[in-house]
């Protein structure tokens, strides 16, 4: 029996940083569709006591986002989430109120972190670059139906 609804050749890493005592990781992810390549950096939240740790927190999300079970989607909405929580915890009086929704709101919202100071520009980039993909309608799979996809003999 086949294998149903199989994701495009996804590959990833894991990469670690060292941010004083903790330890930081990213996902680097590619995903390959027919010819075209996808490559995205995200960061797992949190910081770890070790390396080792930080590994194993990653590991776990790349094995799944590998096997299918997470989109590429939903990992950049997940940081997103993440960069927001943390910056609600620095910034109490912060705009937005709740965590965006849509890409309008992400784009203004890290328009006005980035113009408070909140996120350098590097970081601004990133994140929009990721809120565009999170929003991104054609790198969403949709399947649409016209009229003419029906078959005339079954509609009578």
């Amino acid at each position: 029996m086949g294998r149903k609804n199989r994701p495009g050749r996804r590959e990833g890493r894991v990469v670690t940083a060292s941010a004083g005592a903790r330890w930081t990781a990213q996902l680097e992810l590619d995903e390959r569709r027919g010819e075209e390549l996808s490559r995205l950096r995200i960061d797992v939240p949190g910081t770890f006591p070790s390396e080792a740790a930080a590994v194993h927190a990653a590991q776990g999300v790349l094995n799944e986002w590998r096997v299918g079970g997470v989109t590429l989607r939903d990992l950049v909405l997940r940081e997103l989430a993440a960069a927001y929580r943390r910056l609600r915890e620095t910034h109490k009086t912060m705009e937005p109120v709740a965590v965006p929704t849509t890409s309008a709101a992400w784009k203004r919202a890290i328009d006005l972190w980035e113009l408070a100071g909140w996120l350098d520009a590097t970081e601004a980039a990133r994140y929009r670059e990721h809120a565009q993909r999170a929003f991104d309608a054609a790198a969403a799979k949709v399947t649409r139906h016209r009229l003419s996809d029906v078959d005339s003999d079954s509609a009578q």
